[in-house]
């Protein structure tokens, strides 16, 4: 599979993670991003980027459910994520509300929130809801309950991204709803790297400094939640 060098704007390939190194396995594992990585997402530089100039978020179509989107908000400076974390237990929110320090890219949320609509239109979760699916697939792990200790907000984090499934004709709605309930300030989307713990992340996903050499860390951050079920 081939995805745009940004820097040079030619396509390079992706370097797979194995499953065992047989040539089944390598085969799957490509299959399997693929599956969570639609093929058009991978034909531009930054295809997923629609962000909204006035509120600063970004919406994307999924590939196989045009008639779903999904929206992503970014805040720093929140001072109730507690509040926020116990109104998603409660099912107050309708949204999942992520750690954005483990997050390298906008495009790492959309991967997994493709996977977990695909998965939740099919019956084939393994939580109990979308939104905590969201957060499963981001995890390179099995473990839910590590899935949620790394990726959801704790009651101490003072940032928090917040993405919202939804139809395409209630996006408005959907998502200020929740962004009334956020007291922090917002920023583009696309500022997400700059809260970036880049050293936890690289720990977490177990990246090796070669393999940033043929390749990004989005890359194989990336390449890892997509192969964890062969893993």
């Amino acid at each position: 599979m081939a995805e745009i060098d940004n820097n040079a704007g030619n396509p390079r390939s992706l370097d797979f993670p194995t499953a065992g190194g047989s040539p089944q396995n390598e085969a799957r594992v490509e299959t399997l991003v693929q599956s969570v990585v639609p093929p058009s997402l991978l034909q531009t530089s930054q295809p997923w980027l629609n962000v909204d100039a006035i509120n600063m978020h970004l919406t994307q179509s999924l590939e196989l459910y045009p008639d779903t989107k999904v929206t992503q908000a970014l805040f720093k400076c929140v001072k109730n994520a507690a509040e926020l974390k116990q109104k998603a237990v409660e099912g107050k929110i309708n949204g999942a509300l992520i750690n954005p320090t483990m997050l390298v890219s906008p495009f790492q949320v959309l991967v997994a929130a493709n996977k977990a609509f695909h998965l939740h239109s099919i019956g084939n979760m393994k939580t109990r809801s979308l939104n905590s699916e969201i957060i499963f697939n981001l995890s390179p792990t099995n473990s839910i309950s590590d899935a949620f200790k790394r990726f959801g907000i704790s009651d101490r984090d003072d940032s928090a991204l917040v993405v919202v499934v939804h139809g395409k004709d209630n996006e408005l709605q959907a998502v200020s709803d929740i962004m009334a309930m956020v007291d922090g300030q917002q920023l583009p989307v696309d500022e997400v790297s700059s809260l970036s713990d880049l050293e936890k992340i690289r720990k977490l996903y177990k990246v090796t400094p070669q393999e940033e050499t043929c390749g990004t860390l989005l890359d194989a951050v990336v390449c890892r939640m997509a192969i964890k079920d062969v893993m």
